[in-house]
């Protein structure tokens, strides 16, 4: 009976067609999908390639207890390690389970509760690149990979994009490639470049005036001579 929506940036937020709730405590993913009246989230800062959902029936809980009981919140990682290959695509529920894409590779989440959930890798080189491409006509799924309109039907995969293949070419280039990695500690920020600096005329970012950000860094110069000035 409500609308759940996301963007990645802004906070959770339901409306029940008569006014909004923001959902304290859900995590910022950036996409959204409801499989097992749960709502589950995808594309999350800091766990890239993991997906949430919801406790059932609440889309408003997001704690994660372990153990759990069988309608609390779950978590799922796709690959088992963050490498950096980001969930692009919560695809919805097709033939009783629900459809995960990267841009590589494509999964499925089966099962009724937190007791019998089951990850399976349906493809390991389908995988999904726009998420709003994906509809379900005849009883098949159909949506954009990088090698074209895909359908699936059953278990089998097709591509079936070839006639008009020069058009499908062209949207994929512009959606581009997606491959992420994640900072965690000032380490990381100041591993990057050498010209890293909080001042002087080389320093145009900062990782250590405001730690665990990139900051523009300054420098104050005089020039009090015609010499100064024309260099």
């Amino acid at each position: 009976g409500r609308l759940w929506c996301t963007n990645g940036t802004e906070p959770v937020f339901s409306w029940d067609g008569t006014s909004t709730q923001t959902i304290v405590g859900a995590p910022l993913g950036k996409h959204i999908g409801a499989f097992r009246n749960r709502v589950w989230l995808g594309n999350i800062p800091g766990q890239l390639t993991r997906v949430r959902g919801s406790g059932e029936n609440d889309g408003t809980d997001w704690n994660l207890f372990v153990p759990g009981k069988s309608t609390t919140a779950v978590s799922v990682d796709l690959s088992g390690t963050n490498d950096g290959r980001v969930v692009t695509c919560l695809m919805g529920e097709y033939q009783n389970a629900f459809y995960m894409g990267r841009g590589d590779d494509l999964y499925n989440l089966s099962g009724y509760d937190r007791r019998d959930f089951t990850l399976r890798k349906v493809s390991d080189e389908v995988g999904c690149i726009e998420p709003k491409s994906v509809q379900e006509k005849n009883n098949s799924l159909r949506w954009l990979s990088k090698r074209g309109v895909e359908k699936m039907t059953g278990p089998a995969i097709e591509r079936v994009s070839d006639p008009i293949r020069p058009t499908i070419d062209e949207i994929i280039q512009a959606s581009g490639n997606t491959f992420a990695k994640t900072f965690t500690s000032q380490s990381d920020f100041t591993g990057g470049s050498a010209k890293l600096s909080p001042s002087g005329p080389n320093s145009a970012i900062s990782a250590t005036i405001s730690p665990g950000n990139l900051v523009p860094s300054s420098y104050t110069v005089l020039d009090d001579s015609a010499s100064d000035f024309a260099s």
